[in-house]
């Protein structure tokens, strides 16, 4: 690794654990992100404001990347899901191969979940997916093993975990662990624990200024986010509640805790991520935070036991996509006939 440029909006403070866990600096890069109202829901047009307001922070970030790519000449530019790199790629068409990696390229597999009620929305996330993944040979991480689509410049592998997680050993526990994406949704616990004060429940959130552990009373602590700790919770809870992000579900699923995953308002990638969780046994989804759910349903040890064989695979099947887009990716399958494309040392795994 020969840099790290990671994007930061107004919306998201990084967490203390972030930089440390990279051997070199980390670079801050402008980059879009969501608006909420209230810290609850996705703000849409507020959002598209920003980008609008912010073009010359923006534009300054696409200089950045130009330079960083030209003086530090990397082998391979991995993208986890940053539209400037998508970008940046669009307009610099750069020699240096791309490999974009996130869950969200799954979006156009056959196999994947849709909601028909839904399908503008799903409409316009295919849109931004795509331009963030434009010019890239592309790694879409899933919950459960499919098939490649390696006509499309499209592997499929295993979540992509943090390494302190398999150092943990899970235990039983009395309380349910959270994990909110935004603090607006603390209301909503406070009025679930007033009704259930006998439940433990340990939270854990971004708020700006908030103390590092807030203990409200004996059965309620907020905590700020902080990655070694919410493991350490992770391993000794009795489930997990959570707004449906694709890692923490799947922390969850390796440790083999219920979860219930609640989209956060608005958040289509979310919605998808719930039912998709659901589908395959890892997840209940919720529209609200009804704990008793949770107090109900016992750990699904099959999906478990499917998970993490999946998981053994996670290793061997990025090899493949990072050989696949060293060797022209996305340039191959887009110039080649579909019948006729190989990839030299990285076997499809269809």
């Amino acid at each position: 690794m020969v840099g790290v440029l990671a994007g930061t909006n107004r919306s998201r403070n990084w967490p203390a654990y972030f930089e440390s866990g990279f051997e070199v600096p980390v670079q801050r890069l402008a980059s879009p992100g969501f608006v909420f109202s209230c810290g609850r829901s996705v703000n849409l047009p507020a959002t598209l404001w920003q980008l609008v307001s912010r073009w010359r922070e923006l534009a300054a970030g696409q200089t950045l990347l130009r330079e960083s790519v030209r003086q530090l000449k990397p082998d391979l530019i991995v993208n986890f899901l940053e539209p400037m790199v998508g970008w940046f790629s669009r307009r610099e068409s750069p020699a240096t191969p791309v490999l974009a990696i996130g869950h969200q390229f799954l979006l156009d597999h056959p196999t994947y979940v849709s909601l028909a009620e839904r399908r503008l929305q799903q409409w316009g996330l295919r849109q931004y997916v795509a331009a963030t993944g434009c010019r890239a040979t592309k790694y879409a991480l899933s919950f459960y093993r499919t098939t490649d689509q390696a006509d499309q410049g499209c592997w499929v592998g295993p979540p992509l975990l943090r390494e302190e997680l398999f150092h943990r050993t899970p235990e039983p526990g009395d309380f349910l662990l959270v994990y909110l994406l935004n603090e607006g949704y603390r209301r909503d616990l406070e009025a679930w624990h007033a009704r259930n004060p006998e439940i433990p429940l340990h939270c854990f959130y971004d708020r700006l200024q908030a103390p590092a552990v807030e203990r409200v009373d004996s059965t309620l602590t907020f905590h700020t986010l902080h990655g070694e700790r919410f493991l350490d919770f992770m391993a000794r809870c009795r489930g997990v509640v959570c707004t449906a992000g694709f890692e923490a579900v799947s922390e969850a699923a390796w440790l083999g805790k219920p979860v219930l995953a609640v989209p956060v308002e608005g958040h289509i990638e979310q919605a998808l991520n719930a039912v998709d969780a659901e589908h395959c046994g890892l997840a209940i989804a919720g529209q609200r935070f009804d704990l008793d759910r949770l107090l109900e349903v016992s750990p699904n040890r099959m999906a478990r036991a499917r998970f993490r064989h999946w998981m053994a695979e996670s290793d061997q099947r990025l090899a493949v996509a990072v050989a696949a887009a060293r060797q022209g990716g996305w340039r191959v399958w887009r110039s080649a006939p579909k019948s006729e494309v190989r990839w030299t040392g990285a076997e499809s795994h269809g």
